[in-house]
């Protein structure tokens, strides 16, 4: 399902998921909020686009409850560099409800080797 961010999304969240995030790819400034399926795909798509082929680091963090999943991972875009990505999923029925995901820049010389 790698790159399939439509079949991600329509397999694991709920219809009336809510996504939150930072990511400053959009016109207006962060924070966004969108619901819905469709409207979560739409940003989802926009950001995985600027961003690039990203190289994934391994787990940094990682913390889970029956209805809760947080983790953090370094992540690497050649179009927009190193960043420290945080996400947060609420579970509803073993779906996502809800998402954080927030990314916050790396200077350069913190970049995954």
């Amino acid at each position: 399902m790698a790159g399939d961010i439509a079949g991600m999304v329509n397999n694991t969240f709920h219809d009336d998921a809510t996504y939150y995030h930072n990511f400053h790819f959009f016109d207006s400034p962060p924070p966004y909020v969108l619901s819905g399926k469709e409207n979560i795909i739409k940003a989802m798509s926009v950001i995985f686009e600027r961003q690039g082929k990203m190289r994934v680091g391994e787990v940094l963090d990682w913390s889970e409850s029956d209805n809760h999943i947080a983790l953090q991972i370094l992540v690497t875009s050649p179009n927009t560099g190193s960043w420290l990505i945080t996400d947060f999923f609420g579970l509803r029925d073993g779906k996502v409800f809800e998402y954080f995901g927030y990314g916050r820049q790396l200077p350069l010389n913190l970049a995954l080797p």
